[in-house]
């Protein structure tokens, strides 16, 4: 699919779901060049209505709305404002950050509630507790047990301890830049989470968290 048939195919989709007319501002204060070429246009004025409604949505779901906030008047300085006069890259701009909202919305939407205790299955070996902060980041402690031989003591731990940015799902942990920190990922489903990636650096020898974990509460 060519770049301008997946910029039209999301500009009908967004018709689709927002049946919105009108740019997102009032055109009758427009004083740049670019805001009043998007006024004379009506498929970008439209598009223009589509995204300030796609923003507001984004905006209502995330966890970090200053951010956001921030993130769009810095896509309309330097992305949007810096296209040349003519309709053919705002139509690109316009819809690629369509696409960009929209996803952010869908992800966010389809996240639950993410704080609470959440243990390994099947063993219960390992435990970790997310606490969700509402600035975008979440809090995040943890441990871990390998059990050789209790009788002779031969059993090792490991801890997690740190506070992270979410990326849409994910989250990167990260102890440090040293190659031999512990580093892995936890990816947040519904009621569940699963880590991946342990780079063995997080306890002691043969420790690991990944797996499936289960919500408790």
């Amino acid at each position: 699919m060519t770049t301008t048939n997946r910029y039209l195919l999301v500009i009908t989709l967004s018709v689709m779901s927002f049946h919105a007319q009108g740019a997102g501002f009032n055109c009758a204060k427009a004083s740049t060049p670019i805001e009043k070429t998007i006024c004379t246009d009506a498929k970008l004025s439209d598009l223009d209505g589509f995204l300030w409604i796609a923003y507001k949505k984004a905006l209502s779901n995330t966890s970090n709305p200053a951010a956001l906030k921030a993130a769009q008047q810095d896509w309309l300085k330097s992305v949007r404002d810096t296209c040349p006069l003519g309709t053919d890259c705002l139509n690109q701009v316009y819809a690629a950050r369509l696409t960009e909202l929209e996803s952010m919305t869908h992800a966010t939407a389809k996240l639950p509630a993410i704080s609470g205790e959440y243990q390994r299955k099947p063993d219960n070996t390992a435990s970790i507790s997310v606490q969700d902060l509402n600035n975008g980041q979440l809090h995040i402690t943890g441990n871990a047990t390998w059990v050789g031989n209790a009788d002779t003591g031969n059993v090792n731990i490991g801890e997690l301890d740190g506070t992270f940015p979410l990326d849409g799902n994910t989250l990167h942990y990260s102890s440090g830049d040293d190659e031999f920190d512990c580093k892995l990922m936890l990816t947040f489903a519904k009621k569940s989470l699963t880590v991946s990636d342990d780079n063995g650096n997080c306890g002691g020898h043969n420790v690991s968290f990944d797996g499936k974990y289960k919500k408790s509460k």
